[in-house]
């Protein structure tokens, strides 16, 4: 949330400006995607959909709205809500439960591997060299033994 704004544009009609908004995205699977810097990067929060209800769990939608429509949900959901705005404001950031930083740490490892090895088998010393084929063959023979894909740029 820098304050930088996005051009939207809607198919077939005008583009508008967002300012602070956030993106969202949904996928039911991880899969690998063009690196994306790590200062970047750290700016996700992946959370984790791990339940499924299956149909005998499922509530018919007319109930779960009466439900949720009630004074005492709302007046519970409403004391969450507020509770939650102060921690932020305390802490100045959001709280991050096990489940999410391993879900961030799994998302980073799968959409950039490349990342994810040199920072476990590299140092950072001035002094120190590599060639960069003597680091590609270390992490391809890494990558296959692994089963996954070698790196080939």
């Amino acid at each position: 949330m820098g304050g930088d704004t996005i051009d939207v544009e809607y198919k077939f009609r005008d583009s508008s400006t967002w300012s602070r908004s956030p993106v969202l995205c949904s996928r039911k699977t991880i899969r690998r995607v063009v690196p994306i810097a790590l200062p970047l990067l750290r700016r996700w929060v992946v959370i984790p959909f791990d339940h499924t209800f299956g149909p005998d769990k499922q509530i018919p939608r007319d109930v779960l709205d009466a439900r949720l429509q009630a004074p005492e949900e709302l007046s519970g959901l409403l004391n969450k809500a507020i509770d939650g705005l102060r921690r932020v404001q305390r802490q100045r950031r959001f709280s991050e439960p096990e489940s999410t930083q391993a879900a961030w740490r799994d998302f980073h490892s799968t959409t950039d591997p490349l990342a994810v090895w040199l920072d476990r088998h590299t140092i950072d010393d001035p002094d120190a060299y590599v060639t960069k084929v003597a680091l590609r063959v270390a992490y391809n023979a890494n990558v296959e033994r692994e089963g996954r894909p070698a790196y080939d740029h």
